[in-house]
């Protein structure tokens, strides 16, 4: 028995979804409203000293502290085991954090992925060879 197939077109959204959808991809796509991730991590109350401030064994317990929050923000961090603790810390610091950020309105789930290998300078490229390719 044949079933009649019908042609169905893009989901009926009511306009205040489509307005919401829309700032979403605003943001995402840069022309929203931005931040930093320095920003948002101080705004939780995390407090990111300097590396040279901190010791050896307060520096890899910060490290973390810095990495649950920003997964916490949907930030995700690749490519960072040819790193030791002291210079993940450092470009994340110096690098990583201080770049614009989109504010992603409520209710949406997004993610940031950060390859610390993504420059795409020599040393950069020399890294990812040796150790990750």
């Amino acid at each position: 028995m044949k079933q009649k197939s019908e042609k169905q077109g893009p989901p009926k959204i009511s306009p205040e979804e489509e307005a919401r959808f829309l700032e979403y991809m605003r943001a995402v796509e840069g022309d929203g409203p931005q931040t930093t991730l320095f920003e948002l991590l101080v705004s939780d109350g995390v407090c990111l000293p300097r590396p040279e401030e901190l010791a050896d064994s307060e520096l890899s317990a910060k490290l973390w502290e810095v990495i649950h929050a920003l997964r916490n923000h949907g930030a995700i961090l690749y490519n960072t085991d040819h790193l030791n603790d002291r210079e993940l810390y450092s470009t994340l610091l110096e690098e990583i954090l201080p770049e614009e950020h989109p504010i992603v309105p409520e209710g949406f789930n997004f993610s940031t992925h950060i390859d610390v290998l993504a420059s795409g300078n020599d040393d950069d490229t020399t890294a990812f060879l040796k150790d990750y390719a």
